[in-house]
């Protein structure tokens, strides 16, 4: 299960308790044009990708709240 949409520490502490580990929204990231977006996947190291999206303070995210400042 993937949720959509998570913007609040509230909402994803909710989601991990329903098993819901993967998600996406402001949360993690603001939205970024299809070439940042690509440059940061590029920038981060390939392991678990299946599971990056689904915290707040993951390599992934911490880019691209670099990006989005």
């Amino acid at each position: 299960m993937i949720a959509e949409g998570v913007e609040t520490e509230e909402q994803h502490t909710f989601l991990r308790l329903l098993r819901c580990d993967e998600g996406q929204g402001y949360l993690f990231a603001k939205p970024a044009p299809a070439d940042t977006f690509e440059s940061i996947l590029h920038a981060c190291p390939q392991r678990k990708q299946d599971r990056v999206l689904a915290s707040p303070h993951s390599e992934l995210n911490i880019a691209r709240m670099a990006v989005n400042k």
